[in-house]
């Protein structure tokens, strides 16, 4: 099974800013002052992502409330700009928010598909960004999916 991993692309010569980020983000995301792109992704974890989404997608219009599910969109968690595997905005938030190019704030529901080959420093790097927003008084919902070997 392929391993899902970050490979630093920016360069130390390189600044990049959150703000920078927030302006105009790469298809990356941005930590501790680097860009960071995910590789090695399978289809296994597309699968589960695209059901993910269309699950969250079927139950927002079946219940009638409204809001919005993206897939890898990018967002600001404290310190941070990251794109969760799948996350869900409410009504209300679009109607105060619209759709930046970076989502201002955290989601409230994020699912994030976690393999089993991703490396420690990826899961507390995950870790250390939930903290911040408990910390930050922002309530948000987490959903982690494990894959399976098989």
């Amino acid at each position: 099974m392929a391993m899902v991993t970050s490979t630093i692309v920016s360069k130390e010569s390189e600044v990049i800013t959150l703000d920078d980020y927030m302006r105009n983000p790469p298809d990356m995301e941005w930590v501790d002052g680097q860009l960071l792109e995910k590789n090695g992704m399978t289809t296994k974890h597309g699968r589960i992502q695209g059901n993910l989404y269309f699950h969250w997608r079927n139950y927002k219009v079946s219940s009638g409330q409204g809001g919005q599910v993206y897939v890898d969109a990018p967002c600001r968690t404290v310190e941070r700009g990251r794109k969760p595997d799948v996350a869900y905005l409410t009504s209300e938030l679009l109607e105060q928010f619209g759709e930046p190019a970076v989502f201002p704030q955290s989601f409230p529901l994020i699912g994030e598909i976690i393999s089993p080959t991703d490396p420690l420093t990826q899961l507390r790097q995950l870790s250390v960004s939930l903290l911040f927003l408990l910390h930050a008084g922002l309530p948000i919902f987490l959903l982690f999916l494990l894959l399976s070997h098989t």
